[in-house]
């Protein structure tokens, strides 16, 4: 269902005079004012996702996305087009997994990699990426080019691949990169590296099966990082045994910005730990381990950062709780501690609401009754539409409940009306989670119907308003709502007015 807009004070009531003014004021101001910074929480996790080609055979998308993955970088060329590259892309769409792409390259003299970049071109077909579009840089047959001459042509090729609108990379392992490619001239690219580690059962043969790897620890500095080729073909829906596994630590989806150090405010973010987390003088222990534990004494009251870092701080911590729970007083967390913390967790979320914003990716959490506050974003060039609510609990999914986008009010930060944790009730079962995505609509000066386009429609309309023989709402709004409020108010006039006079 839509909401129409709210307005302090009707248009109609509007001097056209003033309409006409404050329009060509706005539309200036559209042509002329800097792009208004998104802000972007610090808070998060790696993006978790996996690499395929058709070796992989067929693959069920919704049981990738019910493992966690959130990205996958197709392989769309292969000195050929990868023949399920189109069915691949479709898939994860559908499930809403960002998808990136990636070319092996072959081609070892310039007129082969331009010919290997139209292919990879051609294969892709236009279709727009989430994640970068890599060459893979890996074959042996390129070892013997020298780094002068292998860097040359990988950038010949990625610079075709920008040309066509594409943000690029490269892909090498850890040891190519440093002894086959000159690095330090691919600096302006993103960089995903292949490190596998191998697993703690000491396996040497075969794909080292690495699925609790632990981003934080081992990340080696890079955009994307391929930390297994043997993720379980049967946990993440492909016909093949095994499959590759990748972390990201750049936002590319949500802003493009680094994600790493990261921390978050949800101890759900973090697996488990499964081994004790100690500290003696002199030594910590660092990773999603240590942020695990951080994070649910944060969340139970105890003034801790989030760091990552089992220090001393974090081990007083430890022994707060270990001795409010009746616990060994050690600072450590052992199998014990784990469980109690666990419990402790368990029994809080309960009464919380989680509410987390895709816009910058924070999460807050809310007790019964407090009303659920959105962030206040705004940029400049672009509508807000409104916002989404997404609510999951216990796995049932339930969208637009309570609250439907409205188009009409475009440049109003619209809010659920009333949306507010009321009772323990309303938080039914052991997890409730909310989630508001903003609904975004890119300006276009001169655009007056909104469809993306300055067209002799357009032109026409805009003198109608001018003209004062159309008497719009939404036209009014979008272009004369100068602080933001999703209202038309005497103090938009007075800023108006003001801008007019030369006085701001």
């Amino acid at each position: 269902m839509r909401r129409a807009p709210k307005f302090a004070s009707t248009p109609a009531l509007l001097n056209c005079t003033m309409k006409r003014r404050i329009i060509t004021l706005f539309i200036a101001l559209f042509l002329l004012l800097p792009l208004v910074p998104h802000s972007l929480a610090s808070s998060g996790v790696p993006y978790k996702g996996v690499d395929v080609s058709s070796w992989q055979g067929d693959i069920d998308w919704s049981k990738m996305k019910a493992a966690g993955i959130d990205f996958a970088i197709l392989r769309c060329y292969s000195s050929k087009a990868d023949g399920r590259f189109a069915e691949y892309y479709s898939g994860a769409k559908a499930q809403g997994i960002w998808v990136g792409s990636y070319v092996y390259m072959y081609a070892t003299t310039a007129g082969g990699a331009v010919s290997e970049a139209n292919g990879a071109l051609s294969a892709l077909g236009g279709r727009s990426l989430d994640f970068p579009f890599f060459l893979d840089v890996e074959d042996e047959r390129l070892k013997d080019l020298g780094k002068q001459a292998l860097t040359d042509l990988v950038i010949s090729e990625l610079e075709i691949f920008a040309a066509a609108g594409y943000r690029v990379g490269i892909y090498a392992s850890q040891s190519f990169s440093k002894n086959y490619i000159d690095m330090s001239r691919l600096s302006g690219y993103d960089f995903w590296c292949a490190k596998w580690t191998m697993h703690a059962s000491g396996n040497t043969s075969g794909p080292f099966l690495i699925e609790e790897q632990d981003p934080y620890e081992k990340n080696p500095g890079c955009h994307v990082w391929q930390c297994s080729n043997g993720g379980d073909g049967s946990v993440y829906g492909t016909a093949s045994r095994f499959v590759d596994l990748d972390y990201c630590y750049y936002d590319y989806a949500r802003g493009g910005r680094s994600i790493y150090p990261y921390t978050s405010p949800d101890p759900d973010d973090y697996a488990v730990p499964k081994r004790d987390i100690t500290y003696a003088s002199g030594q910590t222990t660092v990773g999603c381990d240590a942020a695990w534990v951080q994070t649910v004494l944060s969340r139970l009251g105890y003034p801790l950062d989030v760091d990552g870092t089992f220090g001393p701080a974090s081990s007083a911590a430890v022994k707060q709780f270990q001795t409010v729970r009746g616990l060994s007083v050690t600072g450590n967390v052992d199998a014990v501690t784990r469980i109690s913390m666990i419990a402790a967790w368990d029994n809080m979320r309960k009464g919380l609401l989680k509410v987390s914003f895709d816009t910058d990716r924070s999460v807050r959490f809310y007790t019964a009754g407090d009303p659920v506050a959105l962030p206040q974003v705004y940029r400049d060039g672009y509508f807000l539409y409104g916002w989404k609510v997404v609510r999951t609990t216990d796995g049932a999914r339930l969208t637009n409940e309570g609250f439907s986008a409205s188009p009409g009010a475009a440049a109003a930060l619209v809010q659920p009306e009333g949306y507010a944790a009321t009772s323990v009730s309303w938080l039914s079962g052991s997890r409730t989670d909310l989630t508001f995505c903003a609904v975004w609509i890119k300006n276009v000066p001169g655009d007056a119907d909104g469809d993306g386009e300055v067209t002799m429609r357009d032109v026409l309309m805009m003198r109608r308003y001018v003209a004062g023989l159309d008497d719009n709402a939404e036209m009014i709004m979008r272009l004369a709502d100068s602080d933001g409020s999703g209202s038309v108010s005497a103090k938009d006039i007075l800023i108006a007015r003001r801008i007019v006079a030369g006085l701001t």
